[in-house]
This record gives C-alpha cells, sequence and structure tokens, in this order.
C-alpha cells in the first residue's frame, strides 16, 4: 500500500515538473515573439530601451492586417466564418494591395506641398522684437484657413509662441474619459495638456483603441492633417513642462492634491478624470514632462455618434463589422443623409483614422454653424478631428476594419483621391520632415512612417477593389 502512495506521489510530481517546463518554455518562446510584456498601470522605466516596451492592452481583437517581413500581408479575423462575403472584399483589398506594390509607381507633386508648410513652420523668428500675445491668439482663433492663405504662414509663429507662453491656469479637464490638464495661457488662450505616458518607440498590443493616450500620435497627427490638406484638427504641439514650476505653481487645489514625490524623487501626478486613480500616476523624470499642447478653438460643435463605432466589449461585435452592406443602413440615419457630402466626410475620417491607426472615433465633432465650416478645399468639410491620442500604437498591424466606411459604400470625394496619389510612397518621408519642425522631434519611429506608407497603399486598393465592382463616377466623386 505504501509502495502504491509513493508511486503515485512521483508521478504526480513528475507530471507536474513536466507541466511546468512546457509553461516556462512557452512563455520564454512568446517574449521571444512578442518582446517583454509591461504592465499597462506603470510607467516604463526611464532606462528601458525603447524597442523592448510592449504593453498588451486588451484580449479584444478587431480585423487587421499584420504585415509580414516579406512585405506581405496576413489577414488576421474570424470574419471567414461569420460573413464569408465581407472576408471575400477584405481578401480582394489584399490582392489589390500586391499588386500595387510591384507597381514601382512613384509618387506625384508632393514636394511642393510639404516646402509650402515647411516655410510656414519656419517662420518663427522674432528679432527680440516684443511679442503680442493677442495677435498670436487672434491668428489661431481663425483655424482652419486653406494652406494658400496669409494666416497659414502664421503657423510656425503660433506654434513657437504656444511652445513658450506662460501658463497662468492649471486644472483638471472635464473632455474625455482620460488624463489631461487644461491650462490657460498669457493672452486668454486655453489649451489642453496632455502628459507623455509612453516613449515614441513603444509598442501596443491588443485593439487599435487599446493603451493610454499617446502624445506624439496627438502631435503627429495635427502635421499628417496638414500635409494631406485635411486642416481639421486642432492645433497642436509638443511642448516640455516643469511640472513644479509651470502646473504645479498654478494648480487648483483639487489637482494639487493628486501630485507626489515617487521614490526615485520624480514628480508625479493621477489628476481627475474617469480612468485617472491615485495607483496609475504619470511621472516626470524629475520635474520636466513631454506632452501635448492643444489648442482649443472657440467653436459651436455638436456631437453625433459615429454609425461605424465599435462595442467595446469581448466577443460582442457591432453590426458594421459582419454587414458588408451596411453602408445602406447609414444612409437612412437622417443626421448624415440630410447633408449630401455628409458621408464624403465619413469616409475621409475613416482613411486618415485608418492611415493613423485611430479606432476610437466613436463620436463625431461636428460644426454646428455652417458658416464656421473649413474651406471646401478640405476633404472633412463638416468634422472636426479631435483627440487623436490613440493614434501610432503599432506599426506592424493596419486595422483595417476601420476603412469600413470606404470599402462598404465604395465612395470618396476626388479631391482626397487625388492627394493620396501625390504622396504615394512619400508620404511618411513628408510627415518625417514636416514633424522635424516640432520641439519634441523626432515624433515617430521609422517604423511608424514605413506603416504610412503601406496603409496609403492600402487605401487606393481599397478603392480599386471598389472601381472593380462600380463605375468611376460611382466611386470617386
Amino acid at each position: 500500500m505504501i509502495c502504491v502512495i509513493r508511486r503515485y506521489h512521483v508521478t504526480n510530481v513528475m507530471a507536474f515538473l513536466i507541466v511546468t517546463m512546457i509553461m516556462v518554455n512557452l512563455y520564454a518562446l512568446a517574449v521571444v515573439i512578442g518582446g517583454r510584456a509591461i504592465p499597462e498601470s506603470r510607467n516604463a522605466p526611464h532606462d528601458q530601451k525603447k524597442s523592448d516596451q510592449v504593453i498588451f492592452s486588451s484580449n479584444i481583437t478587431s480585423t487587421r492586417f499584420v504585415a509580414l517581413e516579406d512585405g506581405s500581408l496576413h489577414i488576421f479575423s474570424n470574419l471567414k466564418l461569420k460573413s464569408p462575403n465581407l472576408y471575400s472584399v477584405l481578401d480582394a483589398i489584399k490582392r489589390r494591395y500586391n499588386e500595387l506594390q510591384e507597381e514601382n509607381r512613384t509618387a506625384g507633386h508632393y514636394l511642393r506641398v510639404v516646402n509650402r508648410i515647411k516655410r510656414a513652420l519656419s517662420l518663427s523668428s522674432h528679432s527680440g522684437n516684443k511679442i503680442d500675445a493677442d495677435n498670436f491668439w487672434s491668428t489661431a482663433a481663425g483655424w482652419p484657413f486653406p494652406m494658400d492663405s496669409n494666416q497659414f504662414q502664421s503657423m510656425g509663429e503660433i506654434l513657437w509662441f504656444a511652445n513658450r507662453a506662460q501658463i497662468l491656469q492649471a486644472k483638471n479637464s472635464k473632455r474625455g474619459t482620460q488624463l489631461k490638464v487644461e491650462v490657460v495661457l498669457e493672452g486668454g488662450q486655453v489649451g489642453l495638456f496632455k502628459p507623455a505616458w509612453y516613449p515614441h518607440g513603444v509598442v501596443i498590443n491588443g485593439t487599435a483603441y487599446g493603451g493610454k493616450d499617446r502624445h506624439f500620435g496627438e502631435i503627429a497627427a495635427f502635421y499628417l492633417n496638414q500635409i494631406l490638406g485635411y486642416n481639421s484638427a486642432p492645433i497642436t504641439l509638443g511642448r516640455r513642462v516643469n511640472l513644479s514650476r509651470e502646473i504645479l505653481n498654478f494648480a487648483t487645489d483639487q489637482l494639487k492634491e493628486t501630485f507626489f514625490r515617487d521614490r526615485d524623487n520624480n514628480l508625479c501626478f493621477y489628476g481627475v478624470c474617469y480612468y485617472c486613480k491615485s495607483t496609475d500616476p504619470v511621472c516626470a523624470q524629475g520635474d520636466n514632462i513631454d506632452g501635448a499642447l492643444i489648442l482649443l478653438l472657440d467653436k459651436k460643435l455638436r456631437i453625433i455618434a459615429n454609425p461605424w463605432r465599435r462595442t467595446y466589449k469581448e466577443k460582442i461585435q457591432a453590426s458594421w463589422e459582419t454587414d458588408i452592406s451596411f453602408c445602406s443602413t447609414v444612409l437612412k440615419d437622417s443626421n448624415l443623409s440630410k447633408r449630401n457630402e455628409a458621408l464624403l466626410d465619413v469616409v475621409a475620417v475613416a482613411i486618415f483614422d485608418f492611415l493613423v491607426g485611430n479606432a476610437d472615433r466613436h463620436h463625431f465633432e461636428m460644426y454646428a454653424d455652417v458658416k464656421e465650416q473649413p474651406t471646401s478645399k478640405s476633404h472633412s468639410r463638416s468634422i472636426f478631428l479631435i483627440d487623436n491620442g490613440k493614434s501610432f500604437g503599432n506599426s506592424d498591424e493596419d486595422y483595417i476594419d476601420i476603412l469600413a466606411p470606404l470599402y462598404q459604400c465604395c465612395k470618396i470625394r476626388r479631391s482626397l483621391f487625388l492627394t493620396l496619389n501625390k504622396f504615394r510612397g512619400v508620404l511618411g518621408k513628408s510627415l518625417e520632415a514636416i514633424s522635424n519642425f516640432d520641439t519634441l522631434s523626432p515624433l515617430l519611429t521609422k517604423h511608424h512612417l514605413s506603416a504610412l506608407d503601406r496603409r496609403l497603399l492600402i487605401v487606393l486598393a481599397t478603392v480599386q477593389v471598389c472601381l472593380d465592382r462600380y463605375s468611376q463616377d460611382e466611386v470617386i466623386l
């Protein structure tokens, strides 16, 4: 009896050791493949290599293309079982993408646009002249303005002054669900400061809307918005602030209460917001922290739900994710159909969000007053692109379902289609050249810049798939 018990015990111990060894090996394999995981609720150590920082944000998956080392794309989705028709469209996009890759076609006259923006951004010296804050902010209040206007030539000076203007007040912002500080700059201009949670080399695994806001993504999205002629994102710039001298000294009591020093004497705070908590602060390096400063403009906006919004629930998909004919349902919505070009605006926004990898556009901020809408040259004429913080999270994954308004509706504004073709193969290089003017440059890694060119080609491939199904006059409007 004793022998039987010992044999049974030894057998269990050996089984336990074998299982343990297998789990350890699997974990090691996962680390080699995916990089080292850092809990989302903690900042990465300051001395950690940027390329090693991987954030696992969620188990919720989205339909996406994964870029392989040989340049090809792999569809990652369960739609083949749930919606074979929709899956066939995605497969057609992938085939068209491969064909466009082989064409080796050069871009059009993109340098004219890039050089015009570079000239405007370089005009930022004041030769010791007295600075008139009211003059800067009155010019900024006219944004968005056309690229060929005299106002646009002042963009460099606006960014220059916003980066140096004294902060007079700081308080918790009630906007959105994540940490941000509302500041009043000298001259009365109001702005939002989004502190840096991650370095620009971070990788966000999970969903395209996972993780915290990326300050570098917010800034880069503004510059890309200019390059592509959208002119519909608020003026945004990178700014390095001294938390103690510039924020804490001017903070409200409610905000002050959330500040503290960590064990390394770095100044930290967690603010007051939906997701804010004392166990999850953002910390400066000493007292200095980078962030995105967004100038708030006095625009009357109305908010409507995005028909292509996500459920944000695990294993629950929205109807648009599996219904290839969802666009016909959207056109019945009075909020969108009462303007002839509203759908083109939605498609334009989807294209922009796909390029930057932002799948968190659950609502649209639309101009309440038609007179305040941007110039007719803009690709998004009624929608203001506010909150781009979920951009540039993962350079290897292209969330193709962000493009659902395009491949389901098969319509695109002609001006946008021509602009995208103009920057084919050079969009990443163009953004790098423009964003170099920012104080926090470089904003993006070379992998993100390369991803921009790949995603642009995917957009053009999607248009080609639409042209395979419909006439040019029906698709390009």
